[in-house]
């Protein structure tokens, strides 16, 4: 399994990227690391990911906040062998509340780090919410 963290700058009035770069120092599984410009950053990461590691499960750590986990649940939709983990760095972070999450990043990581040897994990469907022609 590949850990990829997929770090928004922008996240929690531009302190997210400070605040990784002093966390990213306890750090201790072997991963990969990016830094995103814009949302739509995410699946042109994810497509680069699968293809170069085709074969390869991927756990995709978002680092940021509410914002940040849309882009990455919207991101890795459709692609296979895909596990999401978050460590919070937003200003409100209801991701992490709405799915019982620590909202501490070290008890995030903590549970990163014991997810990623583990084949536990809790499916999600993405869902699919479509208006047809639009409201009249």
């Amino acid at each position: 399994m590949k850990t990829v963290f997929i770090v928004n700058p922008s996240a929690r009035n531009d302190h997210s990227l400070s605040s990784w770069k002093k966390f990213q120092k306890e750090i201790t599984i072997p991963h990969l690391m990016y830094v995103t410009d814009h949302p739509g950053d995410v699946r042109k990461i994810m497509e680069d990911l699968v293809r170069k590691y085709p074969d390869d499960t991927l756990y995709i750590i978002g680092v940021g906040g509410d914002g940040t986990m849309n882009s990455i649940i919207s991101g890795t939709a459709g692609f296979k062998n895909i596990f999401i983990g978050y460590i919070p760095g937003g200003s409100g972070n209801d991701f992490a509340r709405g799915y019982k999450w620590p909202a501490s990043r070290r008890e995030a990581y903590n549970l990163i780090k014991e997810t990623s040897s583990s084949a536990h994990s809790i499916s999600l469907d993405a869902g699919l919410f479509s208006l047809g022609g639009g409201p009249k």
